[in-house]
């Protein structure tokens, strides 16, 4: 696995290449991998899960965008830590978010 931070050629692309590699972003930071091979079908509990985070991600970006939340989770965001990660953390824990208007 390779890492970059400052590339010209990486640091602007994402996603697959030829299905042969991947490059990712984490922390600021480029990361090139080996493109995963996925051969067993979902099993059921993995279809509910990936249903259930597809929901709750959807939740967590309209969440973040409201700036009574952001003004919430100010004080816990951290370098490479964003708003919508620290709202999905705990919608995914159950901790419920209440907007008064």
């Amino acid at each position: 696995m390779a890492k970059s931070s400052r590339n010209i050629i990486t640091q602007t692309y994402r996603g697959h290449v030829g299905k042969q590699f991947v490059i990712k972003w984490y922390s600021n930071k480029s990361v090139i991998s080996k493109m995963p091979v996925f051969t067993k079908p979902w099993s059921s509990g993995q279809k509910e899960y990936r249903e259930k985070f597809r929901k709750t991600a959807k939740q967590a970006s309209r969440l973040a965008r409201d700036p009574a939340v952001q003004a919430m989770y100010a004080s816990r965001i951290k370098p490479g830590i964003t708003v919508y990660n620290l709202v999905l953390q705990d919608v995914l824990k159950g901790i419920e978010i209440n907007l008064t208007r």
